[in-house]
């Protein structure tokens, strides 16, 4: 949807021009991941394997992270991190990338269950 807008928008030098806009130029993506922490026995025990996890998807992909939910249960956890870009299908695949990687890397945490969303 192409939206021509004629109504002139003022900047700090009173100069109009013309906005023309073909897509939203704000995307939110944000994940839940559901994570289950076999062996663990404290909640010490639980921050001491999420932190790092949370760290890691902060610095190598760019992500805000939080947990989000199940925090006094000790073996599971629920985490969310969230990104904001212009293009939904990158948005898409650095999620699903963040959610491969906690996969891979750390097979102390098992994966339960997953949902990404766009805004």
């Amino acid at each position: 949807i192409y939206q021509y807008t004629n109504t002139p928008i003022y900047q700090y030098t009173n100069t109009p021009f013309y906005q023309y806009t073909s897509k939203p130029t704000m995307i939110i993506g944000a994940c839940r991941v559901e994570l289950h922490l076999p062996g663990n026995s404290s909640l010490k025990g639980k921050r001491r394997l999420l932190k790092p996890i949370l760290l890691r998807l902060r610095r190598e992909f760019n992500l805000a992270t939080a947990e989000v939910g199940h925090n006094d249960f000790w073996q599971s956890a629920r985490i969310a991190f969230v990104t904001v870009g212009n293009e939904p299908g990158y948005i898409h695949t650095s999620l699903e990338r963040a959610i491969q990687w906690i996969e891979r890397h750390h097979p102390e945490v098992m994966v339960v269950d997953w949902e990404i969303e766009i805004l």
